[in-house]
């Protein structure tokens, strides 16, 4: 489970016999740099990369500037603000982008990667 069905599972769960593996944390313990659940991708050969960056980016302005309303539509909205501000990290600082290449060597190394290289451009 990730995202809102997690949280809300695990707030069900609280005081009960189930365990979690957070793997954000997990990954943090054996490697010290954070773990990315997401990012935007596209292929390589995709012709209009700069528009379709800048509308994406413009969302996450947007977004970014919103989240006490959308924060304010949760059933625990004091937690949901929490989360939207302090527990997310919504751009790839350094420490992120270190992260990414250790998971994509990890793959490698598992045999579980793409078969070619993957060339990381940041827009």
């Amino acid at each position: 489970m990730i995202g809102d069905p997690a949280i809300l599972f695990r707030k069900e769960a609280l005081g009960s016999d189930v365990r979690f593996l957070d793997l954000g944390g997990e990954w943090f313990r054996r490697t010290g740099l954070p773990f990315v659940f997401a990012l935007w991708s596209l292929k390589r050969d995709f012709t209009k990369k700069k528009e379709l960056s800048e509308g994406l980016r413009n969302a996450k302005y947007r977004g970014l500037v919103h989240r006490p309303a959308i924060a304010a539509l949760d059933p625990d909205p004091e937690f949901a603000l929490h989360y939207l501000t302090e527990l997310i990290h919504y751009d790839l600082a350094e420490e992120e982008k270190r992260g990414l290449m250790l998971f994509r060597e990890s793959l490698g190394k598992m045999k579980l990667g793409p078969d070619k290289e993957i060339k990381i451009t940041y827009y």
